[in-house]
């Protein structure tokens, strides 16, 4: 099911602009969603933005996905008002809302046999532990973007799209994007300070956003080793905290395929993201139930 304006314009209740942000509210079933996205002029930006917008597969999908997932784990309040003057097309306002729509595909399936959109009941053991431990102290969350700022620092240099990703979900609880740019790199006093409670929440959170460019390198292998050095996570339970990492970036990649995943294709994203492509199996078959 490809997912384009018009498939997706019987779940969209209202659209409100607020200058440079689109506040959306879909149904499916019996369940309402409010979310937003960021207005983007496809017409006058940037090649590499126009790409963004216009190819919403892969990498971008994924981080679209789990940027909501951050959103509702991190709290706090989000900066939706922008001094940005332009003004935006039909086509602008509609890559927006499916932007927007992109955002709840963690919570929704679409069934293809009654081809539609129904509320998801098969969630992966990542999205059980985040919602039962959100993170609720200051100072954790500020552990947890800290380790997300270092990590996307890893290979020397932060992307745009990187960019656009923290800065759509980082707020004043958590620090500003250009203020972790300038903070020193974490040490294990820091990490110390984080609750016991929260810890394997941060480091289970700061591995699916490194497995979001679907390439984990060694670099990365190394900081989250670091970092679960730093937590005090033992070596049985940092290796099952990243494969539940592992099964949900998995699920969000199949989920944008629409379950059409071949086998080579499975096996292929399984060892980019170092997972065990017997587990890439089970999470393929989970998903089919």
């Amino acid at each position: 099911m490809e997912i384009t304006y018009t498939s997706i314009l019987p779940y969209l209740l209202s659209e409100e602009q607020d200058e440079a942000i689109l506040k959306c509210t879909f149904q499916i079933e019996n369940k309402k969603f409010d979310t937003q996205s960021a207005l983007i002029s496809i017409s006058k930006g940037s090649s590499e933005l126009m790409s963004q917008m216009v190819n919403k597969s892969g990498v971008g999908l994924v981080r679209s996905m789990l940027r909501s997932v951050l959103k509702k784990n991190t709290g706090g309040k989000h900066d939706t008002k922008t001094e940005n003057k332009t003004s935006f097309t039909k086509k602008d306002k509609e890559a927006a809302v499916v932007t927007a729509f992109e955002s709840i595909l963690n919570e929704i399936v679409y069934d293809r046999n009654k081809e539609e959109w129904q509320i998801a009941t098969n969630i992966s053991e990542f999205e059980k532990r985040i919602k039962k431990n959100p993170l609720t102290e200051v100072n954790d969350k500020k552990i947890m973007s800290r380790m997300l700022v270092e990590m996307a620092r890893a290979d020397g240099r932060i992307e745009e799209n990187e960019r656009l990703f923290f800065e759509d979900f980082l707020n004043d609880d958590t620090g500003r994007l250009g203020d972790l740019m300038r903070t020193s790199f974490l040490t294990s006093e820091d990490c110390r300070k984080a609750s016991e409670e929260a810890r394997p929440i941060i480091f289970l959170i700061v591995c699916a956003v490194a497995l979001t460019d679907n390439d984990f390198n060694r670099e990365e292998q190394q900081k989250l080793n670091a970092f679960a050095g730093m937590l005090d996570i033992a070596e049985g339970e940092k290796e099952e905290l990243l494969g539940f990492a592992q099964d949900y970036t998995l699920q969000l990649i199949i989920k944008s395929k629409n379950h059409s995943l071949s086998e080579e294709e499975l096996h292929l994203f399984a060892d980019k993201i170092g997972m065990n492509r017997i587990a890439a199996g089970k999470t393929l078959k989970r998903l089919d139930q």
